[in-house]
């Protein structure tokens, strides 16, 4: 959801990377952990969207409202608004950025297999790790 900034889209990659995956398991070899390499086709599926997206010029980057996991309402709100702010934030980063920083942060993966997964240089990545940690810390 991070990625592509609207649940429905985020739903729908997810949806179509678990299809995609359950229809190749008979022939399929990971040669990694299967979290990571799930993480990699989803975030595959999206940035193929966003690219296909970009093509047509109808990138819809609405903001999505996060509910936090309580039954206090004001605890609710309160998180809900540090979480947009976050997403605010972060939608502001270019793609590369934000994807790398997503893939480390919240799919915990190594610099090592973010860098195979997006096709850069370890170094490229943790460049990127830097640059969006100063970007989001300046917002």
């Amino acid at each position: 959801m991070t990625l592509v900034h609207d649940v429905q889209t985020a739903e729908d990659c997810l949806h179509d990377a678990f299809i995609d995956f359950a229809t190749a398991v008979p022939g399929l070899r990971i040669h990694s952990n299967l979290r990571s390499y799930l993480i990699s086709c989803v975030a595959n599926r999206a940035r193929d969207l966003l690219r296909k997206r970009a093509k047509s010029a109808n990138v819809d980057l609405g903001l999505v409202e996060l509910a936090a996991n309580t039954d206090e309402p004001s605890s609710r709100l309160t998180t809900s608004e540090g979480a947009q702010q976050v997403f605010d934030a972060l939608v502001q980063l270019p793609y590369e950025q934000r994807e790398v920083f997503i893939l480390h942060v919240q799919g915990d993966m190594t610099f090592q297999l973010i860098a195979e997964q997006v096709g850069a240089s370890i170094t490229r990545c943790k460049a990127d790790i830097v640059y969006g940690i100063e970007k989001l810390r300046s917002f």
